[in-house]
């Protein structure tokens, strides 16, 4: 045979600056410089000289958990960076202090995601939301160990703090100055406006099947406006068989004639400072009143004001006798007998709700709890309470601590229930707690990814003392980006602005731009607006800033946002184009995305994309790029077995195998030395000497599924249940 022409023509290529992997020759060139599926590889920076490739290292299982790792959290602790590990259904802490995890909580859902926010790190888990707290101890919402803050949603009728989605319950305070503008009247009573200037009304009528004490108050609100009742008409009450005590409040200056005529069950009647006059007859033929209290203010009494009353013997009166003989018809009183300096003025305070209330758990004035009653008045609530005088809660602080209504419909300041695509509605806290993706922004906490709201994304705001609350979610804190049932499938703090990323685009863009905005509004300071859309390019997995470069995964890659030198409005590069050919293959929705010693890990199971942010280059696109690495077969062989072999040397009386380095498949046997173990097998009698390898047969690979790195260290955890 001939030789080939082309036989002579063998030669060797250098390369002077070895460079990233280059995957992208299956659809088009390889660069000369690059080498193709550079297999479990990266360069080492620590070497001097010409750069050097190194192995990577072998990995290390630091944790045995028996469920497969679903996530990895970086939690700063008194001790260092520590883990926090989502294996299964359970959470576990690995702290530098701990020499094995610790079980921190059960009953988790198998997704999750987590944030750090004032030292303690939070997991939301699937509507399960737990606080390791900087003493690594867990605390789980919903019990004692973790309440949500709970705010003073009014304070004397003006809205002071949004009302908590994360809980029902609310705050209201009442400050009292004066008794009169809370006395409260009973249900029924109507009333005549007889000066709509100066807000004067006067008591009309009851209805006729009113039983009971009746409370007469001395201002009542008629529409927004609050009049002062200034008499009691005449025949207001008569015939009423049922009522049995009559409390007149502070503000009434006439009772009418004939006012509560033929009330044959009245007992007990208690007057007003205020009350200046009582028309004619007003308490005839009250038969069984037995006790009446008069003020000192009483000026004039009419004519047969306590005729038939048959079962009165005596008159509480508040003056002396002087005081009484100044009194207009004083005879009528001074036929009983009559009780001076005394005075008893039940009253009851109406303290009116503005929340839509569900029930009130209690009721402080001051620092006493006080008894109550819930009332409804034209379908809007109030607490009632009993006093035996005004002064009790003049000048006090009055605190109502209750529970919100979850009905649909909007009550109140707003509805705590939100409209999903298909027009259920989801309340509040479900709402937050069913959200799958949390971010940091502004010192504020975002949540979105809760599968009924696509477009809905929370966010935390601050409470009276000024603190941002991760768990206070006022009743306004929301927005939607976008209308269509694309998903919010990643958020990221992105310089001046917070970055909303979309799985899609319904035609309203598909990466929405929010940056601060003050609004002057002491119950909303802070709203997050759209300041700018990307419309097109849509996201398929999670995001990062890595090292001041804003990288999320696109059907294009690792896409960055980029800022353009003209006019400085945003843009989007990719940064993947060398292994784009197999990033593209992975599904991206399930992939990590994580720094380590100065690369970016894009974990797809057991494949692992390194992308070098020390080096970089000009892609004939016109973007920086970054040099790329590729590394595979993370994960973790289980069920396997070692391999020994035959030694080629034996002392001890142990022998040399005939075929030295072979493979020994003969049970294998141990003894202690002073060098360490020492192994041998048995074949017919005879001890050959044999060595523990690093191979390891048979078995089942677990590969890695979620990525975490801390410093030098990458950390992974694999299906079987393993941290590495």
């Amino acid at each position: 045979m001939g030789k080939s022409k082309f036989s002579s023509r063998e030669y060797t290529r250098g390369y002077s600056d070895f460079r990233g992997v280059d995957m992208c020759g299956k659809s088009g060139r390889i660069s000369r410089d690059r080498m193709a599926a550079c297999i479990n590889m990266y360069k080492d920076y620590q070497a001097e000289g010409a750069p050097v490739i190194e192995s990577v290292p072998g990995y290390r299982r630091i944790a045995e958990l028996g469920a497969p790792i679903r996530a990895l959290y970086k939690q700063p602790t008194p001790y260092g960076d520590g883990l926090l590990i989502h294996a299964g259904q359970s959470l576990y802490r690995l702290w530098p202090s701990d020499t094995e995890p610790v079980l921190l909580a059960e009953g988790m859902a198998e997704r999750g995601t987590g944030f750090c926010h004032g030292g303690s790190y939070y997991v939301l888990s699937a509507g399960d939301l737990i606080r390791v707290g900087e003493d690594g101890v867990a605390r789980r919402l919903g019990r004692e160990e973790l309440v949500p803050y709970e705010p003073t949603t009014y304070i004397n009728g003006q809205a002071y703090e949004q009302r908590n989605l994360l809980t029902d319950c609310f705050n209201e305070i009442t400050r009292i100055s004066e008794y009169e503008q809370y006395a409260y009247g009973t249900p029924g009573l109507k009333y005549e406006i007889t000066d709509p200037d100066l807000a004067l009304c006067r008591m009309e009528s009851a209805p006729k099947d009113l039983s009971g004490a009746v409370f007469i108050p001395g201002r009542v609100r008629i529409g927004n406006t609050v009049f002062r009742v200034e008499e009691i008409s005449d025949n207001a009450f008569a015939y009423n068989s049922s009522i049995t005590e009559v409390h007149i409040g502070e503000g009434v200056k006439r009772i009418g004639k004939f006012a509560f005529r033929y009330c044959n069950y009245i007992t007990k009647i208690t007057t007003p400072r205020s009350l200046t006059q009582i028309d004619n007859a007003a308490f005839m033929d009250c038969a069984r009143l037995t006790d009446l209290y008069l003020s000192a203010g009483l000026e004039e009494v009419g004519h047969s004001v306590f005729s038939a009353c048959i079962s009165l013997e005596s008159v509480n009166y508040e003056g002396d006798e002087e005081s009484l003989g100044e009194i207009i018809n004083s005879d009528t009183i001074q036929n009983y007998t009559v009780n001076y300096g005394v005075t008893d003025r039940a009253c009851v305070a109406e303290i009116p709700l503005f929340s839509p209330v569900n029930e009130i758990d209690r009721v402080t004035v001051g620092e006493q709890e006080w008894d109550f009653d819930l009332i409804w008045r034209d379908g809007r609530p109030s607490v009632t309470l009993r006093l035996s005088s005004p002064s009790e809660i003049t000048g006090a602080e009055i605190c109502v601590h209750g529970s919100a209504s979850q009905s649909p419909v909007a009550q109140g300041q707003y509805s705590d229930f939100l409209s999903t695509e298909e027009g259920r509605r989801v309340g509040g806290r479900q709402a937050v707690l069913g959200c799958m993706i949390t971010e940091c922004f502004d010192g504020r906490v975002f949540y979105s990814g809760n599968p009924d709201l696509p477009n809905t994304v929370f966010f935390s705001t601050r409470r009276s003392d000024g603190q941002t609350d991760p768990l206070y979610i006022g009743g306004y804190c929301y927005f939607n980006d976008g209308i269509g049932s694309h998903p919010v499938i990643s958020m990221l703090s992105v310089r001046d602005s917070l970055t909303v990323f979309k799985a899609g685009d319904d035609g309203t863009g598909s990466i929405f731009y929010h940056t601060v905005q003050t609004t002057g509004d002491d119950i909303m300071p802070t709203v997050y607006p759209v300041s700018y859309v990307h419309s097109g390019l849509c996201a398929k997995g999670s995001s990062l800033n890595f090292l001041d470069d804003p990288v999320f995964l696109s059907p294009s890659g690792l896409s960055a946002i980029c800022r353009t030198a003209i006019n400085y409005e945003r843009s989007i590069a990719t940064r993947s184009h060398n292994v784009n050919y197999e990033l593209l293959r992975e599904d991206m929705s399930r992939a990590s995305l994580t720094e380590w010693a100065g690369y970016l890990v894009v974990g797809c199971g057991p494949r692992v994309y390194l992308a070098d942010s020390r080096a970089t280059f000009n892609h004939h696109t016109g973007s920086t790029e970054y040099e790329w690495f590729y590394m595979c077969g993370l994960g973790e062989w289980r069920g396997d077995t070692k391999v020994y072999r035959y030694a080629s040397s034996a002392n001890g009386g142990l022998r040399v195998h005939p075929y030295p380095d072979t493979v020994c498949s003969e049970e294998v046997y141990s003894y202690q030395t002073e060098d360490g173990l020492c192994y041998y097998c048995k074949i017919d009698g005879v001890d050959y000497a044999l060595y523990l390898t690093e191979e390891r047969v048979g078995g089942e690979f677990c590969p890695a599924t979620v990525y975490l790195g801390i410093g030098d260290l990458l950390y992974f955890g694999t299906e079987g249940g393993a941290v590495m």
